[in-house]
């Protein structure tokens, strides 16, 4: 069993040949996907680098850099015995950099281990300062995978910018969404409601009301359910989630916002 580990990470294995084919980011022009999340505090940083990226497209770049530089040094070393304990060793900077902060369940400074929720899961959008430099680059969107939130996709929008959550582990099935990204974002899945019934949801960046949340109750506007309700989500302590349906023109009536925290958005 422990030889098959070593195999893997050999200088040609299959999993150090992986990791050298991978990015941490990647950018289009107009759509950013990153693993974890941008936030404050690392938005145009890389590791090393003691200054601010100038650009999306040159943080992205130097991103993806340091990744392949690191994975390049530990190739390198594994010709001979690495020591972990050893002040410096290839690949320590990535390794480090996709690690949560000891003691915490995610880490703010990296792309990787970056989480876009509070503590009890709820989702927000970055920063209205980040979401603001990042349209400033050219972004109009941004993916992100690694934190859960729920059945289905979550997508958070304001004006001129959508967040995608699009990772959808520990719901309440096991089927996986199907997300599209072209001109537009488009999600396809299926949610099971508090009451039990299994429903599908379709949604995309063009519904207005999708994306916002629910200012009096904090709920979010997650989709659009096959039965023309909207599908409203709010994440609950314990990794519980309320997952309801409601009619659009009961929707229409609620005090609904872009989706920022600490901006009047829920209680």
């Amino acid at each position: 069993m422990a030889q098959s580990y070593l195999d893997d990470l050999a200088p040609e294995g299959p999993l150090t040949r992986y990791l050298a084919a991978c990015d941490l980011a990647w950018f289009d022009g107009e759509t950013l996907i990153v693993h974890g999340a941008v936030t404050d505090e690392n938005l145009r940083l890389v590791p090393g680098e003691p200054d601010r990226a100038a650009s999306v497209a040159a943080w992205v770049a130097s991103l993806n850099g340091f990744i392949a530089a690191e994975v390049a040094v530990w190739r390198a070393e594994l010709t001979h015995p690495v020591d972990p304990a050893a002040e410096s060793w290839g690949g320590r900077g990535i390794v480090a950099y996709q690690c949560p902060v000891p003691g915490a369940r995610l880490n703010q400074a990296s792309v990787v281990y970056g989480r876009p929720t509070d503590d009890a899961g709820t989702p927000w959008l970055p920063s209205r300062a980040a979401v603001d430099a990042l349209r400033r680059d050219g972004v109009k969107r941004l993916l992100v995978g690694h934190t859960p939130a729920g059945d289905a996709p979550a997508l958070l929008r304001d004006e001129g910018f959508s967040f995608v959550m699009a990772d959808n582990s520990y719901g309440r099935h096991e089927l996986g969404s199907r997300v599209t990204v072209d001109r537009a974002v488009r999600v396809r899945g299926e949610t099971i409601l508090d009451g039990g019934a299994r429903v599908g949801v379709a949604y995309d960046e063009g519904d207005r009301l999708v994306g916002l949340r629910d200012a009096a109750s904090g709920q979010l506007v997650k989709g659009r359910l096959d039965t023309d309700d909207y599908l409203l989500f709010r994440a609950l302590p314990n990794n519980e989630v309320e997952q309801l349906a409601v009619s659009p023109r009961a929707l229409r009536e609620r005090p609904l916002l872009a989706p920022y925290r600490d901006e009047g958005a829920g209680p």
